[in-house]
């Protein structure tokens, strides 16, 4: 006690005020945290919580993969809540970019994108960000695949092909080379018109047949006609009903000769590849 009495009284040490509070460096300012880009995650989330925030390196197994990480700007910027699933502006970037991404358009292979936001506790907080993932899915089933390679660039590997599906199990197939006897081929995607429901598109098969038609006949170099139904069938891969609530509308249209085993791709083969049956 005696010995601080002393310290308390004596002169400041030269080269100083004696004062002990004003001269220590501001604190940094409080920044909030923002999901990086180019990671990969074991578990795919509608909400991405920092809490539950576990990227893995993308050579390790995961299932999803964050391609970009956006903001919020404007109109969903001021929202008083996190926008539901990312629907509106948040999944149309993300469609955009990812075909950037994989080197190619996204949609001719079985590759799903969809939208991670931040929790309500954490947009209260006032983050802004979303994630833009991409996974690989199971064509047959929609179930995301564990895969342990980037996406980036790797279109040519996992793109739709030639396939001989099972029509009647539903399933696609493993690709095939298009010289191996095969049944359908990848034309296209047909854009399902803005507003259309998850279930009304299942049940209106006239315009899902008329959009896969365009599809074939833009893929194969074929009018697009009446006669259309007289040269091919036609098999669809749906989006899932998460990816239709966030605004994705591409279904994958295959070109489908059921019973007639082709040898070679049907892309540009003209109505001698395709004639009248």
């Amino acid at each position: 006690m005696l010995v601080l009495g002393v310290a308390a009284c004596a002169p400041p040490p030269a080269g100083t005020d004696g004062a002990v509070t004003d001269d220590w460096p501001a604190l940094p300012a409080a920044t909030a945290f923002v999901p990086a880009a180019s990671t990969c995650h074991e578990s795919i989330e509608a909400t991405g919580a920092l809490a539950d925030y576990a990227p893995v390196d993308c050579s390790a197994t995961h299932r999803t993969e964050t391609f970009h990480v956006g903001t919020y700007t404007g109109r969903a910027a001021a929202a008083a809540t996190t926008p539901a699933d990312g629907a509106g502006p948040a999944y149309g970037d993300c469609a955009k970019r990812a075909s950037g991404y994989v080197g190619g358009e996204w949609r001719s292979a079985p590759l799903a994108v969809h939208v991670t936001v931040p929790p309500d506790a954490a947009w209260e907080a006032g983050a802004r960000w979303y994630r833009c993932e991409l996974t690989l899915r199971n064509p047959d089933d929609g179930e995301a695949v564990y895969r342990a390679a980037s996406l980036r660039g790797a279109l040519a590997s996992v793109a739709f092909g030639c396939h001989r599906p099972d029509a009647d199990e539903d399933i696609l197939g493993p690709r095939l080379d298009c010289t191996k006897a095969h049944t359908a081929e990848y034309a296209g995607v047909w854009t399902a018109r803005a507003g259309t429901t998850w279930e009304r598109v299942w049940t209106d098969e006239a315009a899902m047949q008329n959009g896969c038609h365009t599809a074939i006949a833009r893929f194969a170099k074929v009018p697009d006609d009446d006669y259309m139904r007289y040269r091919t069938g036609w098999y669809t891969i749906m989006p899932l009903r998460q990816q239709w609530e966030q605004g994705e509308r591409g279904v994958r249209c295959f070109l489908w000769l059921d019973g007639e085993r082709l040898t070679r791709s049907m892309r540009g083969a003209g109505t001698r590849g395709l004639p009248l049956n």
